[in-house]
């Protein structure tokens, strides 16, 4: 009997065994099967962006940001005039407008009398600067000396003087102006767009922000020249098309793909010197090879392909439909659990780029839009009643306004006129122009993108 029990307890030991062993093994196989579909997943996803044309790798991406054979490179003479650019420190610089922080007079105020010697003086000892950043603003195109395949550790020292050089060029716009040489002024402004255009081809999200905004004291310059002096139609029309050149729908959708391509370096090997964002040190190494190992690594990356992808998409968007796709991705981003740092940590803030690049593309369409109001009186010698008056004489059609796809809006007033879109809360202020900051002012205040000439 006691022979019996001890029989019946190995069957149970063995069955236990057996079963356990059953469970492993299904355990194995479903892990197995697991990290087999993330990976395939992982792999659609990549495979999916190089069909759709866009590039993958540093590599890729650096050869997608090429110079045609043989071309001149505008780069050279923009990064010489940044060389030569000479500008006061300290205080001095401060007192001059739209390089330091002095404000323009308010429209019909002409600047006083030491801010107008001052700015002559710095116009004379930057001649050759000026000289070389219209040369290399004719020229069709540019690449700055980057290398691309350094990632996320890419160096961009050019973007540092964009600043200085938009400031020169629209102070000597407004200083043309205020001496009645209207056609350096405009020539001036179209210059100021090229240079900021030529790094609409750099696929970094920096670039662009900080393109959109040298093009947005640009057009805020074009405003002061428009309100202190009337250009030939000649000098106008070519404004038009500097302006209508500059808009570049597509410049956030490209930014996004190459910042898509540093981050998929990263998710390949996330302790890379030089590529990552992500401590190399030992502890750090270790963790992330666990994360590799159980394939949490792997899950990351295809939440955050598939986050970047959406992104992508909402910035192809008609311009008046990508804030609200891009605050939906965003929303989606942050929901992502906490579990997967390297999504939190390397996705982009989608809703905002795409917000700035639409602002930027409707501070281009009410400008050339009041351009063409000002070509209309010129030759009427009065106002349009309404911009359908400008279709097709002087726009082939009114453009919409980027942020709710209505026609842009259009005001006669007073002394002039203004043009405006409704901007990013998307409310038809009536074309109220944005209040100057200043202290105890209202942090959040009511304003639409205007462009206002009144004179």
């Amino acid at each position: 009997m006691s022979e019996q029990r001890t029989i019946d307890a190995c069957r149970r030991k063995l069955g236990l065994w057996h079963v356990l062993l059953i469970v492993l093994c299904l355990a194995i196989i479903a892990f197995g099967a697991f990290r087999v579909a993330v990976h395939v997943r992982v792999r659609s996803r990549i495979n999916a962006i190089g069909r759709a044309g866009y590039p993958v790798t540093l590599s890729q991406l650096d050869e997608s940001y090429a110079m045609p054979p043989f071309a001149e490179n505008a780069a050279d003479r923009i990064t010489e005039a940044f060389a030569q650019i000479q500008l006061p420190e300290g205080q001095a610089k401060e007192r001059i407008p739209l390089l330091g922080r002095a404000q323009l007079p308010p429209r019909g105020q002409r600047p006083d009398e030491n801010t107008t010697l001052l700015t002559g003086e710095l116009l004379r000892d930057n001649e050759a600067a000026l000289r070389l950043l219209r040369e290399g603003a004719a020229m069709p195109h540019c690449r700055y000396p980057i290398d691309l395949t350094e990632g996320l550790a890419l160096e961009l020292p050019h973007l540092k003087h964009f600043k200085d050089a938009a400031g020169l060029l629209c102070l000597e716009a407004v200083w043309c102006a205020e001496h009645g040489d209207p056609e350096r002024a405009t020539d001036a402004i179209a210059t100021s767009l090229k240079v900021a255009d030529t790094l609409a081809e750099e696929p970094v999200i920096i670039s662009q922000l900080v393109r959109q905004s040298c093009k947005s004291r640009t057009v805020s310059t074009l405003e002061a020249v428009l309100n202190r002096t009337s250009p030939t139609g000649e000098r106008l029309s070519a404004l038009q098309e500097a302006l209508a050149a500059s808009y570049d729908p597509n410049a956030t959708a490209r930014a996004l793909a190459g910042e898509r391509c540093f981050c998929n370096a990263v998710f390949r090997n996330p302790t890379a010197p030089g590529l990552s964002t992500v401590s190399p040190s030992r502890p750090a190494a270790i963790l992330v090879a666990c994360a590799r190992a159980v394939g949490l690594l792997d899950v990351s990356w295809a939440i955050y392909l598939d986050l970047m992808d959406e992104s992508i998409r909402a910035a192809q968007l008609e311009p008046w439909r990508r804030q609200e796709a891009a605050e939906v991705v965003q929303a989606q981003a942050e929901e992502v659990h906490k579990i997967h740092v390297m999504v939190h940590t390397l996705m982009p803030a989608g809703a905002r780029v795409v917000t700035i690049g639409v602002a930027s593309l409707a501070r281009l369409q009410t400008a050339r839009t009041a351009v063409a109001v000002e070509r209309y009186r010129l030759t009427n010698g009065r106002l349009p009643e309404r911009l359908p008056d400008l279709v097709p004489e002087y726009l082939p059609c009114i453009p919409p306004d980027p942020f709710d796809g209505a026609p842009l809006r259009y005001q006669k007033r007073e002394n002039g006129f203004v043009v405006y879109s409704v901007g990013e809360d998307r409310q038809d202020d009536e074309g109220k122009e944005r209040p100057p900051k200043r202290r105890g002012s209202d942090p959040q205040p009511r304003y639409d993108i205007t462009f206002i000439v009144e004179r």
